[in-house]
This record gives C-alpha cells, sequence and structure tokens, in this order.
C-alpha cells in the first residue's frame, strides 16, 4: 500500500532524446512543476529513440514502471500503453499530438505556423519557404495548414 505522504510520482516517457528542440523544454517544464507541486518526476527513456515518430509499443518501453500516480505519454503510443499505465487508476495526459480519450497539451502549431509566416510578411518577405517536417506528424501538417492561411490572408 502506498504511503499517502509520500509526493506523487509522476513518470514522464520520452519518445525522443532529450537534445529534440520539444522534448528539452518539456522535461524542464515537467521537473519545475513537480518541484513546486512536490512531486517526484521520474524519466523514462524507450530503447530506441529517434528524431521521427514511431509507434511506441510495450516492447518499446520493457522498463516502464508500474505503479505511477500519473503518466505523461507521447501521443504516439500505443493503447495497449495506455492500458498497462492506467491500469492502476494513474492519471494519463498525451503529448505530442493527441489520442482519443486522453487529456492533452502542447502548442498551437496551426497558429504558430500562421504567425511566423505572417512576421516575415510584415517585414516584405513575398518568396517564403515552408519546410515541412516530418510526413507523419499531424502537428508539421497543422503548421504547414498555418503557413498556408498566412499566405492565404496575404493574397500570395
Amino acid at each position: 500500500m502506498a504511503d499517502r505522504n509520500a509526493p506523487a510520482t509522476i513518470c514522464l516517457v520520452l519518445g525522443e532524446h532529450l537534445s529534440n528542440y520539444y522534448t528539452g523544454p518539456l522535461v524542464r517544464g515537467a521537473v519545475t512543476a513537480g518541484a513546486e507541486a512536490n512531486c517526484r518526476i521520474v524519466l523514462y527513456s524507450a530503447l530506441n529513440t529517434r528524431l521521427s515518430h514511431i509507434r511506441l509499443t510495450p516492447k518499446d518501453l520493457p522498463l516502464l514502471p508500474a505503479g505511477a500516480d500519473a503518466y505523461v505519454l507521447p501521443a504516439y503510443v500505443t493503447d495497449e500503453v495506455v492500458e498497462y499505465c492506467a491500469q492502476h487508476g494513474a492519471n494519463i495526459l498525451i503529448y505530442s499530438g493527441e489520442k482519443a480519450g486522453q487529456p492533452s497539451i502542447g502548442p498551437d502549431n496551426r497558429s504558430g505556423g500562421r504567425e511566423a509566416t505572417a512576421h516575415l510578411i510584415a517585414h516584405g518577405c513575398r518568396r517564403i519557404v515552408h519546410l515541412a517536417g516530418v510526413a507523419e506528424s499531424k502537428e508539421a501538417q497543422e503548421r504547414l495548414l498555418g503557413y498556408r492561411d498566412a499566405l492565404a490572408e496575404a493574397g500570395l
């Protein structure tokens, strides 16, 4: 039985390397928020991290700790991973995309793409190239839509 006075344990599952542009700030934010809330943060890295979205299965996460009070998971984990994490009543939070039926956090990629492109247009740029990112990434697709929105709004 868990000690009711012990700090809550939150397991943050990393789907990409800590040096990734998104993962590093995510970890810093989680550690800072955890300290402020008197929670323990456990970082768990998949065995095969690379800078593209893959489906993380239980096989990719063989040492995932059981019994955390909450898990913060990348959206590209399989339903089996979510079930494993939730089997003892742990809270689940999804990042880097969305997963049906689960709360999620993340940036508004479409607005970000639109604002970045509009900024360039406001500074006189008219031939703006968009580097799309990983083809399977919903976030990359949303940034492309924002880019296109800004071009359309400017008549470009």
